[in-house]
């Protein structure tokens, strides 16, 4: 099931970045590719982590839409929220972090909250913190469903494999 167990969105692929310490392509379940997912970059960055790509806590992430600023939230050695620097389509999703900041980001203009405001989804709840600036802050919890390996052949059409 798409939504609940193995499955998804879309897909991540991790690339190297000068600029940043990761970059990742985004894939959406069309084929197209994606500026910028907020769950998936706070999913991407415990898998990080998780599997070994880092041990820091701290870490910036290219993407298509920009740099991202990302910081890992630790209880006894393990990663079980994330916050995500949102910065200035897969369809309905039960959790969508982009749509909360957006929906965060009318409340705020309208003057129904004030810096910090509880998005509550189907798929779960989410904290979006808006400065003055609308800066958005996004912080939620994260969990690994399951692990696979993608055949060579994807990896490569995908570009993760020359």
């Amino acid at each position: 099931h798409r939504n609940l167990g193995v499955g998804s969105d879309g897909i991540l692929v991790v690339h190297k970045n000068a600029k940043a310490n990761f970059a990742v392509r985004i894939f959406n379940p069309d084929g197209s590719e994606a500026e910028k997912s907020g769950n998936g970059l706070r999913i991407f960055s415990k898998f990080l982590y998780d599997h070994g790509y880092t041990n820091e806590t701290e870490f910036t992430i290219q993407t298509l839409g920009g740099m991202v600023n990302t910081r890992l939230i630790l209880e006894k050695g393990r990663v079980v929220a994330v916050r995500v620097d949102m910065g200035r389509a897969a369809g309905h999703t039960f959790a969508s972090g982009s749509s909360a900041c957006a929906v965060a980001t009318a409340c705020f203009d309208k003057k129904l909250v004030v810096g910090r405001v509880t998005v509550q989804m189907e798929g779960g709840n989410l904290t979006i913190e808006i400065d003055k600036d609308l800066n958005l802050v996004m912080t939620g919890p994260v969990e690994e469903i399951c692990t696979g390996k993608l055949s060579e052949d994807l990896r490569r059409r995908l570009g993760a494999v020359p």
